[in-house]
Parts: C-alpha cells; structure tokens; sequence
C-alpha cells in the first residue's frame, strides 16, 4: 500500500459515492431549460417596461429619474434604459405611460 492508503476510498465507499452523486445529479434535473406555451404566452404580464414616472413635457431631455418598472413587459425592458437614457421627448405624455421608442426624436 502506498502513503494514501488510509484516506483512500474502500470499494463500499466508492459505491456509495458514485450511487450519491447519482442522486443528486438526478435530483438537479435537466440543465436545459424548454419554455412551456403557457409560460410563453404568459411572460409579458410577468415582466416588466420603462414607464414615465411624471407627467413629462416634449422636449425632456430623459434620464433615471424620469423612469418607474411597471408591468406589463410590452413596452422598452429596463434593462435597456440606458439606450433610453440621454434621448429627448418628441411628446408630452403622462406619469404610468409605457415608453416606447416612437416617443423619442
């Protein structure tokens, strides 16, 4: 035997072992994630658009501060409101209104 002898695995530990990691590799699931129709058909009520936060002038120039996350996920997603960020109104529109790209100049 050699000097790791004694912390090595017997066969009934190796089992036991390979039999967990089984376990809990099934346990994990599948890695790939398929989207149901349902959940597709439900996702823009989930998630969430850039709406004006105040009732905004034509002419403002955006920023954060303009913006509130509201749903429905119809309109720009907040994760792109620094494309919407620095851009000017084309329109005066109301505080809860989705923003949309036509909006802007």
């Amino acid at each position: 035997p050699g000097w790791d002898h004694e912390i090595s695995a017997d066969p009934a530990e190796m089992k036991a072992i390979c039999d967990d990691s089984k376990k809990i590799q099934a346990a994990m699931g599948n890695v790939h994630r398929t989207v149901s129709a349902d959940e597709e058909a439900k996702k823009d009520k989930f998630r969430r658009s850039i709406v004006a936060a105040t009732d905004l002038k034509k002419g403002t120039v955006l920023s954060e501060e303009h913006f509130d996350y509201k749903r429905p996920g119809t309109g720009i997603p907040p994760n792109e409101y620094t494309y919407v960020a620095g851009r000017k109104l084309k329109e005066d529109i109301s505080a809860d209104t989705l923003l949309t790209w036509k909006h802007f100049e």
